[in-house]
């Protein structure tokens, strides 16, 4: 590993050196005045959000919404280390997650040590890893000649940096654009994937999620059995699960309400829309839902094909 490192530091600082031979050449350090312990910590703070810019995450979201995807982020707690956060692009089939490093660690191959250790603290192993910054085409030659075959070994990781110009090309495209996100992204086969669910059966990890949605609104935690089963009416469907206990815990209520809808038969005056669709549809309606809870239910209504005829 010493040996690795003292190539990747070699290949790093290549490009700065000076050649003694040049008269009056300017050998000020690039890095006058910056104390080396402060460059450590501030590369270990950057080093511990890798969610996306505002920006970014703003276009990705409804674009990928479209495409049946949506944008969670997670945060990371672990006994003696601080606690990191990234995004993760998921549909119906899998997911791929998604990190932006600062241009300052993605064009200095010095830093790769440091990044290699986020990604073990992360725990990521065979997986695609997506990797993006702000404003940034290509990273340190370092990376990609010996960092990133490395961490490919030792994690299983397929690092693949996405220039910052080829998503800004793509927004500019406007629904064109949209369509070609799964193939800079990498997304291609979860959409394939995907479409090879059958109608109607959603995984249990997709339930638990529209359970945990439905069990914080007011209507479902406040207004007890009784909000629950107007909640179900005002959907149109108040006979369709007529003998569902609707008493008991929120979240517990919400599970076996969803999993019961999944269920169902299609209704003859909806023979196309699955009735787990038309009472999500419903949901998309209430005013307090959370934007970010809007395009989960979204994302699984399109992945599943749950209401083909509405639009949401």
């Amino acid at each position: 590993m010493g040996t690795l490192k003292s190539a990747i530091d070699e290949l790093a600082n290549a490009v700065t050196r000076v050649p003694e031979a040049l008269p009056k050449a300017d050998t000020t350090p690039a890095t006058l005045g910056i104390d080396p312990a402060e460059k450590t910590a501030t590369t270990t703070q950057e080093l511990r959000d890798f969610t996306l810019p505002k920006s970014l995450k703003d276009w990705l979201t409804p674009s990928l919404g479209s495409l049946g995807f949506s944008i969670e982020t997670t945060k990371v707690e672990r006994r003696f280390s601080p606690e990191r956060s990234y995004d993760v692009i998921k549909n119906g089939a899998g997911s791929r997650v998604i990190l932006h490093l600062s241009k300052n660690i993605i064009t200095d191959a010095s830093n790769w040590e440091a990044v290699g250790g986020a990604i073990q603290a992360l725990q990521f192993r065979d997986l695609i890893l997506l990797v993006v910054s702000e404003r940034v085409e290509r990273m340190a030659v370092g990376y990609t000649v010996l960092a990133v075959p490395l961490w490919a070994e030792d994690f299983k990781v397929t690092w693949t940096f996405v220039p910052w110009g080829d998503l800004e090309e793509l927004r500019s495209l406007g629904d064109s654009g949209v369509a070609s996100l799964p193939s800079v992204l990498k997304l291609e086969p979860l959409m394939a994937e995907a479409q090879q669910l059958q109608v109607g059966e959603i995984r249990p990890e997709d339930l638990g999620l529209l359970a945990g949605i439905l069990s914080s609104l007011t209507q479902f935690t406040d207004e007890g059995g009784r909000g629950r089963r107007v909640l179900v009416s005002e959907a149109g469907l108040g006979e369709v699960v007529p003998d569902l206990d609707y008493t008991g815990a929120a979240r517990s209520v919400a599970f076996s309400l969803l999993n019961a809808l999944s269920r169902q038969r299609r209704l003859q005056n909806h023979p196309d829309d699955e009735v787990l669709g038309l009472f999500l549809c419903h949901v998309l309606t209430i005013g307090e839902l959370k934007p970010d809870d809007a395009t989960k239910i979204r994302r699984i209504l399109t992945t599943y094909k749950l209401a083909p005829t509405h639009s949401f």
